[in-house]
């Protein structure tokens, strides 16, 4: 596996840049290696791809806290230990799989209530998730997850991760660590505990 690069070093800013400095030197790297103006480039699309990944890394507060305490190795085992967690809580006919830098995907068959009741299963179990790292401190994560339904939240597999990818930006929002269920034009919630496992 290749040694990946220092963030702050992909995206050209020092440790000390501001959010809007970040953001600044992202957009500028991001229009200049974008795969839409470099068509058929894969240099072009690997690059755009690693500013990609500094950036949400370096743009979002808690992230950038544990990438500056803990560095990189800390957060690819973290990743293997996540997978680990998903891949033992999930059926053998589901389909678990990372959808990109620290974002998985599950999909199942069952209704509303199936989905809700895993995804609190595995927000519940990723809660023991942790590595030791530098200076023998251990780091731990938690998760926020999105829950759509096909066909009632989408028409089909795009539409379907946008409405996830909505109900789990919504957790974010509503402080990160929990499970929201995706409902449509009126907006996201969170099913009542007494439905979860």
């Amino acid at each position: 596996m290749a040694e990946k690069r220092d963030y702050y070093e992909v995206l050209g800013v020092s440790r000390n840049a501001t959010t809007n400095d970040i953001k600044r030197a992202f957009r500028r790297l991001a229009r200049e290696h974008h795969p839409d103006v470099n068509p058929g480039d894969r240099s072009a699309e690997a690059r755009f791809k690693e500013l990609n990944e500094a950036y949400q890394v370096l743009s979002d507060p808690e992230k950038r806290d544990v990438y500056d305490r803990y560095g990189h190795e800390a957060g690819n085992e973290l990743l293997r230990r996540l997978g680990g967690t998903i891949r033992a809580l999930v059926r053998e006919a589901d389909i678990a799989a990372r959808y990109g830098g620290e974002e998985f995907a599950v999909l199942i068959r069952g209704d509303e209530t199936h989905g809700y009741e895993l995804a609190e299963r595995l927000r519940r179990a990723v809660e023991t998730v942790a590595v030791d790292v530098r200076g023998g401190e251990r780091a731990a994560v938690t998760i926020s997850a999105g829950v759509a339904m096909y066909p009632s939240a989408a028409s089909g597999e795009a539409e379907l991760i946008e409405a996830a990818d909505a109900a789990l930006y919504e957790s974010k929002r509503r402080g990160r660590n929990r499970v929201t269920v995706f409902t449509g034009v009126s907006g996201e919630r969170e099913l009542p505990a007494s439905l979860s496992a």
